[in-house]
C-alpha cells in the first residue's frame, strides 16, 4: 500500500537543511510517488471523460488537486539529480522563480480542472482536463528528464 503524505508532513520532512542522503532519498521517492499517482489520475480523467462517467471524473480531478496542493514542498534543495536518480531536472533548483510559476500554473490549472469536475458540464470538464494537460507538458518540457 502507498501512503501519499500531506503537505504538512512533506513540510516537516523539509523543514531542516541541509538534507541528509536518507532525507533526500525519502523526498525523492514520496514526490515520485505523489506524481505518479497525479498521472494515474490524468489517465482516468481521461477514460472517465471518454466513457462519461463524470463520478470518476470527480474522483480523479479531486486527487489530482490535492496532491497538486502539495507540490511546493516536494523540491527541496538538495533533492535533485545530485541525490540519486530522478527524472527532476537540475533547472528545478538553478531556476527556482522559473520553477514556482510553473507549479503555480499547475496547481492553477489542477484547481480549474478540480471545479470543473464538480460542475454538470462535461464540455468545460474536457477543456479543463486539456488545459491542465498542457500545463504538465509545459513543465515536463523543461524541468523533467525523459524516462531512459
Amino acid at each position: 500500500m502507498k501512503i501519499l503524505l500531506g503537505a504538512a508532513a512533506l513540510a516537516t520532512l523539509t523543514a531542516a537543511a541541509p538534507l541528509t542522503a536518507e532525507r533526500a532519498q525519502a523526498i525523492m521517492h514520496q514526490r515520485h510517488e505523489n506524481m505518479e499517482a497525479i498521472g494515474k489520475s490524468m489517465r482516468a480523467a481521461k477514460q472517465g471523460l471518454d466513457a462519461g462517467n463524470v463520478a470518476q471524473v470527480r474522483s480523479a480531478a479531486a486527487t489530482i488537486d490535492r496532491l497538486a496542493g502539495q507540490t511546493s514542498g516536494m523540491f527541496p534543495a538538495g533533492s535533485g539529480p545530485q541525490a540519486g536518480k530522478t527524472h527532476a531536472k537540475a533547472d528545478i533548483w538553478a531556476r527556482p522563480q522559473d520553477f514556482a510559476a510553473a507549479m503555480g500554473q499547475f496547481r492553477g490549472a489542477a484547481s480549474a480542472f478540480n471545479k470543473a469536475a464538480l460542475g454538470n458540464d462535461v464540455a468545460a470538464m474536457k477543456l479543463a482536463h486539456g488545459n491542465l494537460g498542457k500545463t504538465c507538458g509545459s513543465c515536463h518540457e523543461r524541468f523533467r528528464a525523459k524516462d531512459d
